[in-house]
């Protein structure tokens, strides 16, 4: 099973990131800005399969959160912790 945040590191810095909102096959990728750094990956009926933002920092990371936050998406898999007993 695919994790719902994967990060890769390139040198111990993080490479890229990928956040899933569903195991859906890609069927397409948008981009999200001028410098390909944000790409959106949508399923074939146009729902959001995940968001890959390339050498992650403050902006990238502030533009795919608002993306998210725009479009209602919630991470695959996300529980409440609190709900899992000692």
């Amino acid at each position: 099973m695919k994790p719902l945040l994967e990060i890769t590191h390139d040198h111990q810095a993080p490479h890229s990131i990928y956040l899933y909102y569903s195991r859906n096959p890609v069927a397409r990728t948008q981009t999200l800005d001028n410098n390909y750094e944000i790409a959106v990956d949508f399923d074939s009926s146009g729902e959001v399969v995940g968001i890959e933002i390339v050498a992650p920092d403050d902006e990238t990371i502030a533009t795919a959160t608002r993306f998210a936050l725009d479009h209602d998406l919630s991470l695959v898999g996300v529980f409440d912790p609190r709900a899992i007993s000692a």
